[in-house]
């Protein structure tokens, strides 16, 4: 195999949540030289952007990375963070993935010849013929532009800054947005004897379980989990931008639904 130059990759993979592991994987299975980057640490935007009650909306049977499990112990579990980013570090180091961390992209540019693909980080700039962006769509926080007219007397936060009900000040709370974040948050505030009004949109829901399974598990053996958005009926109109099937979680009782 040819020696490659120091800062030179066939592949950088930018983003180590679990998109860039997996695609860290295959590279690595394929014998392709590259390199995998994230800003922080190995997960850290479920580090740093999630509150204290967090736990995944999808059971553990389908959050497994490629070639090892996770918890499957416990496959109907719905895991907390902290969980999910020790099993992110053993990863990496089981299967010896190239993974640098507190690394900061902040550009990428095609060279003029269209041959190479400079990758400017704070440290330095990495060249590679391949790159993967796996940094994920929701790293900005994202407010409606009705959020403006709120009064300043009014304490406002998004999602991402929320932790537990202390953060708030005592009187009711009005949660904007009924997917994962907002069903979550506003779990969490009622637990903590809050009253709470949650703003819902009419995307469709599923029920979280069905004849005693959980409803991914019936997506997994009707073939949903595999379809592509150009298997959609109408692609051209994006109608994978619609919404998620979002399903409100209750931690005591997984019977409920």
């Amino acid at each position: 195999m040819p020696v490659i130059p120091e800062n030179i990759y066939e592949a950088i993979v930018v983003g180590a949540g679990q998109a860039g592991l997996a695609a860290s994987y295959h590279l690595k299975q394929r014998g392709v030289d590259h390199l995998l980057l994230d800003r922080g640490r190995a997960g850290e935007i479920w580090r740093t952007q999630r509150w204290d009650s967090f736990v995944l909306n999808t059971p553990a049977l389908v959050n497994s990375l490629p070639g090892k499990p996770f918890c499957p112990a416990n496959p109907g579990a719905f895991e907390s963070p902290a969980t999910l980013v020790r099993y992110f570090e053993d990863y990496i180091d089981e299967m010896e993935l190239p993974f640098k961390g507190g690394v900061s992209v902040s550009s990428a540019t095609r060279s003029s010849d269209g041959e190479s693909i400079a990758v400017a980080t704070k440290g330095g700039t990495y060249k590679t013929t391949n790159l993967v962006v796996a940094t994920g769509g929701q790293n900005v926080p994202k407010f409606p532009v009705a959020a403006a007219d709120v009064p300043p007397t009014i304490t406002s936060i998004h999602a991402s800054e929320y932790r537990n009900s202390r953060q708030l000040p005592a009187g009711a709370v009005l949660v904007v947005g009924s997917a994962q974040s907002g069903v979550q948050v506003a779990e969490d505030l009622l637990a903590a004897g809050r009253t709470v009004y949650l703003s819902t949109s009419k995307v469709g829901r599923f029920r979280r379980r069905f004849r005693g399974r959980d409803i991914v598990e019936w997506m997994l053996q009707t073939g949903m989990m595999g379809q592509t958005p150009a298997d959609l009926e109408n692609p051209g109109e994006q109608l994978r931008f619609k919404g998620s099937l979002q399903h409100w979680l209750y931690h005591g009782d997984p019977n409920r639904w």
